[in-house]
Formats: C-alpha cells, structure tokens, sequence
C-alpha cells in the first residue's frame, strides 16, 4: 500500500463503512460473549497474538472465564494475522494445533 500514490490516498478518502456493520460486528461480539459460558465440557483451542490490535488479548483473557471445558491457551509474538503461512509463529501455530487435536484422540 503506498500511501504516497494520489490514487491510494483518493482511494482511502472515498473508503467508507456503513455504520450497521459496526453495529452488527459489535453485536456479535457480545452475543458470543454472553453465550461462552454455555459451553460446557467442549474441549477450546485459543491462539493469541500478543501484538493483535483487532482482537486485544486482554479481552481474550477475560473471555477465558466464560468457558467450562478445557481450554488451551497459548499466547504468541504475532499480530492479528497469526494464521497466514508465512508468519514466524507459523510452525509453532502448526505443532500447538497438532498437539490439540492429538489430545482428542
């Protein structure tokens, strides 16, 4: 993205996202938060960036409450895009997901 091409930077000016989806997104959210204490003894694997500025780990943590299974809850060096191949975590992101769902077995 190079911000100093008058086409991106007209581009950005003219971006725009209709209010209802943030709503909605926010919506979803809570309604997911409110229902994880439903869960009940369904084994949970969470993978958190610690850099991820879209969904803050704190709040994660907090969500970690609401849950009555097992969890499994590692915290990584990465941002929101943790799960792309080519991030450094990613082997790590493999084998702690493998060890997971060999734990099921």
């Amino acid at each position: 993205l190079d911000l100093d091409d008058p086409q991106v930077q007209q581009a950005v000016v003219e971006f725009a996202v209709p209010t209802k989806i943030i709503a909605q997104v926010q919506q979803a959210g809570l309604t997911a938060y409110q229902k994880a204490s439903q869960i009940k003894q369904l084994p949970i694997l969470i993978l958190q960036g610690l850099q991820d500025d879209i969904v803050i780990p704190a709040r994660t943590r907090k969500l970690l409450g609401q849950f009555h299974g097992p969890i499994h809850y590692h915290e990584l060096a990465a941002a929101h895009n943790l799960l792309q191949e080519d991030q450094p975590n990613w082997s790590k992101i493999v084998s702690l997901t493998n060890v997971f769902l060999n734990d099921l077995l």
